[in-house]
């Protein structure tokens, strides 16, 4: 008899933990009109939110983003974030959830994003938060330590990140050698360049003018012709050009010195690695 109650006491309180966690459910959506990075950070700053108000984050990016395919990718249907990440709690979305999108601040994605990093306390709790819930799948994993392994691992390496595409108009006639210059000043006898970019134009001007230094970079497409590489449908897939901008970003934060422009793809980096130093451009710094 006592084990008879016991048994129901447990499924009892079982049921009840079960509807209190599903109760406190946090859905994470994509920022509205923003690229990868930027909802990634916004995931971050709605993590933040989560641990101060006690709920259980779950982040659903659905058919409206982006980076979407209707057949799936890397094993996953409908739910872009986990194309590249698992889940970040053990909920999951159920359709007529409700969802956050917008968590505010700067830029429209919270304070994590690019125009803050200078402020190592906050890059420090968005490192910690990356730390704890941001797993990427072990099949972007095996590619970026397949070209670090090989490219990267025991050769000083400095990172370059290239904003170009639908931004350039905010810095008319970019001033490429300044960041040439920053770039140079941390060469060293043995130092190679790992250059990101989403701009061809831009990745051969730069790479035309370190003519001499070895240059190292991950085959993944780039817009030719100044048009974002989520705007429009790309070669290769959108969800396959989500998957290489996440590998970058892996592989620029393993790097020992990093010259970026501002962009949120250059700030993922400082967030995963909040110890590499760096030389920062903001838009105003290259017209």
């Amino acid at each position: 008899m006592h084990i008879v109650r016991n048994f129901f006491l447990s499924v009892m309180l079982l049921s009840l933990s079960n509807v209190t966690l599903t109760q406190n459910k946090f859905v994470i959506g994509t920022w509205p009109v923003g690229g990868l990075a930027i909802c990634i950070i916004s995931v971050l700053q709605h993590l933040a939110h989560c641990e101060a108000t006690n709920k259980t984050p779950v982040v659903y990016w659905g058919p409206g983003f982006y980076y979407y395919h209707p057949n799936g990718f890397n094993g996953v249907r409908d739910n872009v974030w986990e194309y590249y990440f698992e889940p970040v709690s053990d909920l999951r979305y159920t359709p007529g959830d409700s969802m956050s999108r917008c968590c505010g601040g700067g830029a429209g994605c919270g304070q994590f994003s690019s125009i803050n990093l200078h402020n190592q306390e906050l890059r420090d709790q968005a490192h910690r938060l990356w730390k704890k819930y941001i797993r990427p799948k072990s099949i972007l994993l095996d590619k970026v330590d397949q070209f670090y392994q090989a490219n990267i691992e025991g050769k000083h390496t400095i990172g370059v990140h290239l904003r170009g595409t639908d931004v350039l108009p905010d810095v008319v006639g970019l001033k490429m050698q300044r960041i040439v210059d920053a770039t140079l000043a941390q060469v060293r006898k043995d130092s190679q360049l790992f250059v990101t970019s989403d701009d061809l134009n831009l990745f051969n001007q730069f790479c035309s003018l370190m003519q001499g230094y070895k240059i190292v970079y991950y085959p993944c497409y780039k817009s030719d012709d100044g048009k974002p590489l989520h705007y429009r449908v790309q070669r290769p897939s959108y969800a396959q050009a989500g998957e290489d901008v996440i590998v970058e970003m892996l592989l620029m934060s393993r790097c020992d010195y990093l010259v970026l422009m501002q962009s949120n793809v250059s700030a993922v980096p400082l967030i995963i690695n909040n110890k590499v130093p760096f030389k920062f451009f903001m838009h105003n710094e290259l017209k």
